[in-house]
């Protein structure tokens, strides 16, 4: 099956995109930090057009972040761990945002 160009017209480019923090440092506005930068960056230089993520449904710091960010939720599903039991993992999607007149 053939493949698609990273920069033919209308494809979209998916890169998927996550953090962990020790605990020292939650709370201290550096995964919003780092998170900016690197949105900024990924659509910047390269030819990503979405970014997706995802977190689990029960932690609301990161549901907040990504949301806060500009990530809107896409999808849910619930999985089972043998470790963790089960849970729900929010999907998020970022589409690069389009320039506007007088940008580039």
């Amino acid at each position: 099956m053939p493949t698609l160009s990273e920069s033919e017209p209308g494809k979209k480019v998916l890169k998927e995109i996550g953090f962990t923090l020790h605990p020292d440092a939650w709370g201290k506005g550096y995964a919003s930090e780092a998170l900016q930068w690197l949105i900024k960056t990924i659509f910047e230089k390269s030819s990503v057009t979405h970014l997706i993520a995802s977190a689990d449904e029960g932690n609301m710091p990161s549901c907040n972040l990504l949301e806060k960010s500009g990530f809107k939720k896409v999808d849910r599903m619930e999985y089972e761990n043998k470790t963790l039991g089960k849970g729900t993992l929010l999907k998020y999607e970022l589409a690069k945002p389009e320039l506007t007149v007088g940008e580039e």
